[in-house]
């Protein structure tokens, strides 16, 4: 009987979840880190720490059964679902945190250094004031992580400057921010970038935020895990002016690519360095140079259609490229990984229109590779090697498609 009521409540409280709001990823996350710490009283959310780190995130039904997050063992800890707050000898957060002002939000945020920073830029008044706002407010971590240099050349209207990026003039919880919405900062021409993904990260300009939906009396504030920086850039502007790209640069100019890389839209541009190019055989290299389609496919194998944050990977997920091929984003421990390879050198290079990783190896697609280097990449290393042996390599002309039917390397060593 108990099961069943049980059963019974988890049921109304998801339809009544969905009636509010069923296309909400990260409001299905929140559900299902409710559920998890009900146990420990009301209002309490299941998150989970990778061991080794104090990255937490909301516990969500794969990671809760997997117990990992990147492939490393997480510890389940409870704490207060936002907005709700513990009563002394009571279990659980049974009460509502109180609405005080954006500024004195901060400090319960755990954004002690944004809070001391407003001040410090004489910003105080401005979030102490009657008005609706929204600030993405750097957690104490996100601030420590800037290089020092950085940090001590936020003074005066830099400083100013920087807060605004954080700072929009409306109340917008994140059910008010669409997936690919465009929001205008305070700072200037700044923009934010809101991204949601089907595992329940949101992100703002590839920051990931870690508490939404802090109420104040004069708008709302949603911690996030890094400063965020003004978007100035196009996908274009980050290649032509990154010095370990110009292989790229050359090979998108060729193959007539460059103005879609400044176009509006939302993509991800996965760029080998000089390097990845370097380490293609000399005659892979030089071919695919040499072939316009081949050289087109290989600069679009590298092209998302939507933005990748390397924050919202939480394990392994398939995403074509512009060219059709299937790419896997994947994390291991602190590793942001793509097919696999240990290989993104930069990651997280926030343009207007996208997002720029900068990768270690070049990826070929099918339709860029001839039928022997397919036949190579399939293991069939036999039939290469036999067919090298009998001089037939020659008789495989450029531009002449062809059909091998080849044996796998069981079927020759019988």
């Amino acid at each position: 009987m108990t099961t069943m009521v049980w059963v019974a409540g988890w049921l109304a409280l998801l339809m009544a979840h969905h009636a509010v709001d069923a296309n909400s990823y990260f409001n299905r996350l929140l559900l299902h880190s409710r559920i998890r710490g009900r146990s420990e009283g009301p209002n309490m959310c299941a998150v989970q720490e990778m061991e080794g780190t104090e990255k937490r995130y909301f516990s969500s039904c794969k990671t809760w059964y997997r117990k990992k997050i990147c492939n490393v063992p997480t510890m389940v800890k409870f704490e207060c679902c936002p907005g709700y707050m513990k009563v002394v000898g009571e279990k659980g957060c049974p009460a509502i945190a109180p609405l005080t002002n954006i500024f004195s939000t901060l400090e319960a945020l755990e954004a002690s250094k944004s809070r001391d920073l407003v001040a410090r830029a004489g910003l105080r008044a401005e979030l102490e004031m009657p008005k609706a706002m929204t600030m993405f407010a750097p957690s104490d971590a996100a601030w420590a992580q800037l290089d020092e240099a950085t940090r001590n050349g936020l003074t005066g209207s830099k400083l100013k400057d920087a807060l605004r990026n954080h700072m929009v003039d409306k109340r917008l919880l994140l059910s008010d921010m669409r997936h690919g919405a465009t929001l205008r900062s305070q700072n200037a021409d700044g923009t934010i970038n809101v991204q949601h993904y089907v595992n329940g990260i949101v992100t703002v300009n590839c920051a990931r935020v870690l508490r939404p939906n802090y109420l104040a009396t004069n708008g709302v504030v949603h911690l996030v895990d890094r400063v965020i920086a003004p978007l100035t850039r196009s996908v274009r502007d980050i290649l032509e002016t990154t010095e370990s790209l110009g292989t790229l640069k050359a090979a998108a100019t060729a193959a007539d690519l460059m103005e879609e890389l400044e176009q509006k839209g939302s993509f991800t541009l996965l760029a080998p360095t000089n390097e990845a190019f370097e380490r293609l055989p000399k005659d892979v290299l030089t071919r695919i140079l040499g072939d316009p389609e081949a050289l087109k496919a290989v600069i679009n194998n590298h092209i998302l259609e939507s933005v990748q944050c390397s924050e919202a990977v939480l394990g392994n997920s398939v995403v074509d490229s512009r060219e059709g091929s299937p790419t896997t984003l994947g994390c291991e421990g602190g590793e942001f990984r793509i097919n696999g390879l240990s290989s993104v050198a930069q990651r997280d290079l926030v343009a207007t229109n996208g997002v720029v990783h900068t990768i270690g190896d070049v990826l070929i697609p099918d339709s860029a590779k001839t039928v022997m280097e397919l036949a190579d990449s399939a293991g069939v290393t036999n039939f290469v090697d036999m067919f090298a042996e009998a001089g037939l390599m020659k008789s495989l002309k450029p531009g002449v498609d062809y059909t091998l039917l080849a044996p796998n390397n069981e079927a020759t060593d019988a």
